[in-house]
């Protein structure tokens, strides 16, 4: 526990009292370091020997010079080799505890107050679990997390997953439980979780103020009407929808912003390529402030401190569109290249889709999309304005060879499912075949795998949202 201790920053040494003066290692009567202000205290202990006095420790401390620190609101003595240090501004306490101090031939180590919890306090029962496979249903997390045998948990009393679906709370019966739980590794749909305990009195990331996820659609023609798109992504077997909870219609710019009764169906319907009344339509998970407010269709992604965006985008792939008809490969090459200023060397993968002038863009290494819509911003190809959107992780792929092998829709299912464990959708069409995988995880795995059927090798490739595929 923590001693009390006086003012020290307030007096000076001739007005502290006789017996105070004695010994400034004894822990004082007067008023103690207040630890409500935990990020500014500092815990210095003497590695060898005792401390200093404490006045000559308060002067080193409030030195920036001496010792980087700054003004002092109190200091006091634990014991002989313990001192409490109080700053007013965390972010002097926090640069001094990055220097190495040796002070009168003792080296102290520093380090900031970590506050023991109250004794009664009681010990946490509910799990924070991140980095859930996209897609993934309420039902199946809770039944992961209720299932000792899969998950080292118990019997499950509360359960609720996060406003975007990307976290999931659950409550144990037992507090013991909820340690064990978060002791263990934790994979669901081969997708490593994170599992951590959340402390009593601790805000849920649900219950906070936060930006509404949604998926934000464009690209359609004069045909599409609200009625039509809302019938459209209400339709599972067509777009991969479900119940529609808002669908907001703008029909100044010919787009809508679409939210779900069910979360985890919004990254479905994402990962899919759609066709509406003859138009290829551009779906993309955005989000907008709760009530009402702006929207971003990239405010959801999680940043990698690189500028480029991570979460449900490709961190290495861009979309080019409004594409002149003059542009050939080599010119795009050139043009993308100059973003770069030289620093990408290697070849830039381009794959044009002329039949609405865009191209799916690989870069070699994951880059930084703000910088690179920035050039695209200021500078033309062959002329035109081009533009460029983030691509989406794709749980479906299209199997180009579909003919030559003569796999009907079952033998696709059975052969995915022994080949990698996994339940698959498949979608069959005179002129297509597409498969659909639980996560875009899965995908890029099967993509990564060769697969084999009848004496014919798969030619699988992602379908990407905003792009029309030729058969």
């Amino acid at each position: 526990g923590t001693g009390s201790v006086a003012d020290h920053g307030r007096q000076t040494r001739a007005e502290r009292a006789p017996e105070e003066e004695a010994s400034s290692v004894q822990p004082s009567t007067d008023q103690a370091v207040d630890h409500s202000e935990d990020d500014c205290v500092v815990v210095v202990t003497a590695c060898d020997g005792v401390l200093p006095d404490t006045e000559f420790l308060e002067m080193y401390f409030e030195s920036r010079k001496k010792s980087g620190g700054g003004d002092i609101v109190k200091a006091g003595t634990v014991s002989s080799t313990v001192l409490h240090v109080q700053f007013e501004d965390a972010e002097v306490a926090a640069r001094v505890c990055e220097r190495e101090h040796h002070v009168k031939g003792v080296q102290l180590a520093l380090a900031m107050f970590v506050p023991e919890p109250p004794a009664d306090l009681e010990p946490p029962k509910t799990v924070a679990v991140s980095n859930l496979p996209d897609g993934c249903d309420d039902d199946v997390v809770e039944m992961y997390f209720d299932s000792r045998k899969r998950s080292g948990g118990g019997d499950v009393s509360g359960f609720q997953m996060s406003s975007d679906g990307t976290e999931a709370y659950v409550t144990f019966e037992s507090a013991d439980v909820a340690a064990a739980v978060c002791a263990r590794y934790h994979t669901l749909f081969k997708r490593e979780l994170t599992v951590r305990l959340v402390t009593p009195g601790q805000t849920l990331r649900s219950q906070q103020p936060a930006s509404e996820p949604c998926l934000v659609v464009s690209g359609f023609g004069g045909k599409v009407d609200q009625e039509r798109l809302e019938m459209y992504f209400e339709n599972t077997r067509k777009s991969g929808g479900d119940d529609i909870d808002e669908l907001v219609y703008n029909e100044a710019d010919r787009s809508a912003t679409i939210t779900f009764k069910a979360p985890s169906v919004m990254r479905r319907v994402a990962g899919r390529a759609h066709t509406l009344a003859g138009s290829q339509l551009l779906v993309e998970v955005g989000c907008r402030t709760t009530g009402g407010g702006g929207l971003s269709n990239s405010a959801c992604a999680q940043s990698d401190g690189t500028g480029a965006t991570g979460g449900q985008f490709e961190l290495d792939k861009v979309i080019l569109l409004n594409i002149p008809a003059s542009a050939n490969e080599e010119l795009i090459n050139f043009y993308l290249k100059a973003a770069f200023r030289g620093r990408m060397l290697n070849k830039i993968s381009i794959q044009p889709y002329p039949q609405n002038s865009r191209a799916l863009i690989t870069f070699p290494e994951r880059i930084d999309f703000e910088n690179l819509a920035k050039y695209v911003s200021m500078e033309k190809l062959a002329g035109a304005d081009v533009s460029i959107r983030r691509v989406s992780h794709s749980s479906c792929l299209r199997l180009r060879n579909a003919a030559d092998i003569g796999a009907d829709e079952e033998f696709l299912r059975f052969m995915f499912k022994g080949n990698m464990g996994v339940d698959v959708t498949v979608r069959a069409s005179s002129s297509s075949v597409d498969v659909e995988f639980p996560s875009p995880e899965c995908a890029a795995e099967a993509l990564s795998m060769e697969h084999e059927a009848r004496s014919h090798v798969l030619d699988l490739y992602p379908i990407v949202a905003g792009l029309d595929y030729p058969n």
